[in-house]
């Protein structure tokens, strides 16, 4: 790293304005602008290793991996033992799926002895990603257990001035999780992806609910270098105090975009996505039940910062809600968001987020002759600390402000949560199931 921080110095004293421009670009991480600006002096400095290190790193990262290829391959000419170019060359041989080249050049690099214990442990990871890609059947399972307090689990509000029927309960919870994937791979493009699990969250605070949510997800999933495709169908059922509540049925598709569109380019963003889902929601009550139908359209993209990658979501939704006390609602829904992953304070990886809602109801709420029109404002941060390969504590914390034109429908609400994640690999989950 020292020697690479050394060349980029004395680089942008002595080559040209694209040269030290596409330099200071790969400094900031801003490897799209630096790949541009190195391109165009590609023949001039074609036979200089260092050149050549900076393109086929800047290739690399956005995708162009038989440009970086050929960078790689031509610095070994020149240095047969280049260690790092030699790396570098196996995570773009894997990248495009070429696991018997990149399994070479890992393991060339792997057996001299001069190797970092840390290298090595990077290059164990990768041949033990290639395994397991593929196979033709792949599974792995997060297990979840933590500790939650709410300031308002039933969002209610002690400030409406016409007298709360729905008070604020402050309660802490335990909170358990666990969450399986398989991935059976049906050709080298398509595959068919499935999740299932079960969320259990037990409040202390004896007014409080208990809840437990089981769900399954599964769907195709078509793959080029290109693009992604994905068409899950999910089902979800939530029981309160062990009855049931609601369940409801999906149908989503989304589309990833591995090249960025032109016109996110100029503004640096990429990882393209857009998506449609429809939901049908069942509830049931004692006192009433209604059915709720739910159109959501999304997109989003992210741009790279120097510690990690900001992303941004932009999303409309409409619901129609039929049966119940009242008279059928239509409600449209304007979604915006903002996250990020912050990476700067290793070991520990930070991801704050921030999205804003504004709902409008289409008909008149009946006790206040007006319109409900509610914005609310959830604020978060989480920090993820790895204690080692498989485990993981998580801390959050989050705030919601919900404003509503009707004061009953009013809340605010604070949550923190720790919790204890473990990973569990596809070779563990084979050989318990053997």
């Amino acid at each position: 790293m020292k020697k690479i921080v050394v060349v980029l110095f004395i680089a942008t004293f002595l080559f040209s304005d694209s040269y030290k421009e596409g330099l200071g670009y790969f400094k900031v991480n801003n490897f799209e602008k630096a790949y541009e600006s190195l391109d165009e002096v590609l023949f001039e400095y074609i036979a200089e290793n260092e050149f050549n290190f900076f393109y086929g790193r800047s290739a690399l990262e956005i995708g162009k991996y038989n440009d970086a290829i050929a960078a790689f391959e031509r610095m070994l000419t020149q240095d047969p033992n280049h260690d790092r170019a030699r790396l570098e060359l196996a995570r773009a041989y894997y990248e495009l799926g070429l696991y018997k080249q990149s399994q070479i050049e890992f393991e060339r690099v792997k057996a001299k002895p001069s190797t970092p214990q840390e290298v090595r442990e990077i290059i164990d990871e990768y041949l033990v990603k290639m395994e397991e890609e593929q196979e033709k059947h792949t599974l792995s399972a997060i297990a979840s257990a933590g500790l939650e307090h709410d300031s308002n689990i039933n969002n209610g509000n002690d400030n409406w001035l016409g007298g709360s029927a729905n008070p604020e309960v402050s309660s802490s919870a335990i909170a358990l999780s666990g969450v399986v994937s398989s991935d059976y791979r049906v050709s080298d493009e398509k595959s068919i992806k499935t999740v299932g699990g079960v969320f259990l969250k037990e409040y202390t605070q004896k007014e409080g609910k208990d809840y437990i949510y089981p769900f399954i997800s599964s769907g195709l999933e078509f793959e080029t270098k290109e693009y992604e495709i994905a068409t899950p169908i999910s089902f979800s059922t939530l029981y309160y105090d062990s009855e049931l509540l609601l369940y409801q049925l999906s149908l989503r598709g989304e589309a990833k975009f591995k090249q960025t569109p032109e016109f996110l380019k100029s503004r640096s963003l990429k990882a393209f996505t857009v998506s449609g889902e429809i939901t049908q929601k069942m509830f049931n009550s004692d006192n009433s039940n209604s059915n709720s139908r739910v159109l959501s359209l999304a997109t989003s993209a992210k741009t790279d910062i120097k510690s990690g990658f900001i992303q941004y979501s932009l999303g409309y939704e409409f619901e129609r809600k039929e049966g119940g006390h009242s008279t059928d609602i239509d409600k449209d829904t304007l979604k915006l968001g903002a996250s990020a992953l912050l990476s700067n304070l290793e070991p520990i990886i930070i991801t704050p987020t921030a999205n804003i809602d504004f709902a409008r109801y289409k008909d008149s709420d009946v006790s206040e002759n007006k319109k409900r029109e509610d914005l609310k404002i959830a604020l978060g941060v989480s920090g993820i600390y790895s204690l080692d390969k498989k485990s993981a504590l998580v801390g959050s914390v989050s705030y919601k402000d919900s404003n509503s034109n009707l004061e009953r429908a009013s809340y605010n609400k604070l949550t923190v949560g720790v919790f204890y994640k473990y990973f569990f690999s596809n070779a563990q989950i084979k050989n318990w199931l053997k």
